[in-house]
């Protein structure tokens, strides 16, 4: 289990850059509300500036536009596995999956009591269920500093990472959006994309989409 380091974790502005996304915040309460549930207010926070993006295109993480329908996609799938010891929301009680990797690792909040939700995950290529003891504010920055799960997050580049921009519906500027069979459309975020450097992923696991479904390699070109 990760437990917290005794420094401070980085700021995420130095991480991500400024904002993506303004004033989505209540957007975010909202759908707790509808939920019956109080989301954490670190989670909040962060979602609702650098929600619906891409992270190095390795990392999903849901905001306003994508919450309910991601919750729709892999909350059923989640609770019909045997790996995953909780419900997940919008089921009473359940845990909030708020994003994945490209090798189909989904992303918890786990409601712990009195307010105080962790950090979990559903790993698809280590076959675990893997809990932290740390809540989002913390462990969101620090996984993304090369902090903390090295061994089954990747390499990150030199910071501030290329984020891509997710939203439902038609895309439209360049920007992705969400299907059932996973992104689509080009990465970018306002006034273009952004990035320092190549993301070094950790193993061989094959390529998935946003809902845990694979991704057929390109055949080289000749």
């Amino acid at each position: 289990m990760t437990t917290s380091p005794r420094t401070d974790p980085p700021a995420l502005s130095k991480l991500l850059g400024p904002a993506v996304r303004s004033g989505e915040e209540e957007q975010i309460e909202a759908v707790a509300r509808e939920w019956g549930v109080v989301f954490p207010p670190d989670f909040v926070a962060v979602a609702g500036a650098y929600g619906d993006v891409t992270v190095c295109e390795y990392i999903f993480f849901c905001g306003a536009r994508n919450l309910r329908s991601y919750a729709a996609a892999m909350g059923r799938r989640m609770e019909d596995s045997p790996t995953v010891p909780h419900r997940v929301l919008p089921s009473s009680g359940g845990a909030l999956v708020w994003g994945n990797t490209i090798e189909g690792d989904q992303l918890f909040l786990v409601d712990r009591g009195g307010g105080r939700w962790t950090v979990s995950a559903f790993r698809r290529g280590w076959a675990d269920w893997y809990d932290t003891d740390l809540e989002f504010g913390e462990w969101f920055p620090r996984m993304l500093a090369g902090e903390i799960e090295t061994d089954w997050m990747p390499e990150w580049p030199a910071p501030p990472y290329e984020l891509g921009m997710v939203d439902q519906g038609p895309s439209s500027n360049g920007s992705r959006r969400v299907t059932d069979s996973g992104f689509t459309g080009a990465s970018a975020r306002s006034g273009g994309s952004r990035g320092a450097g190549r993301l070094l992923v950790r193993g061989s696991r094959p390529a998935t989409r946003w809902d845990g479904t694979a991704v057929a390699e390109e055949e080289p070109s000749s």
